[in-house]
């Protein structure tokens, strides 16, 4: 039996920002549908960080809260590799709001 796929915006892929794009939109008003390629999410993450930016855009949909209540704020990042340092620097915060990048893994950003 084929699923009802009326809707006015068919999204691909289910990962943070094609959810994102289905929330503004269906809260603008449109009928939105989202597929991916795996039938649940994936049991490993692909992003570390959500950055001050998306969080500033997330922030009127009540989902950057959300986020930042359950992840960790930051201001400075260090990324090791098997020879040492590989990054170490600062990171900003966005300066329109004042959010901080905020350290959560994407498998938790999906739930």
């Amino acid at each position: 039996m084929a699923a009802n796929m009326d809707c006015d915006v068919l999204i691909i892929g289910a990962g943070p920002t094609g959810m994102s794009a289905a929330i503004a939109l269906h809260d603008a008003g449109f009928k939105v549908i989202i597929i991916d390629k795996h039938q649940s999410g994936l049991s490993f993450s692909r992003a570390i960080l959500v950055n001050s930016q998306t969080l500033s855009l997330l922030k009127p949909f009540g989902i950057a809260d959300k986020i930042m209540a359950r992840g960790h704020p930051f201001s400075s990042i260090t990324i090791n590799g098997p020879e040492g340092i590989i990054i170490k620097g600062s990171v900003d915060a966005d300066s329109r709001s004042a959010v901080h990048p905020t350290s959560l893994p994407q498998l938790i950003t999906e739930k």
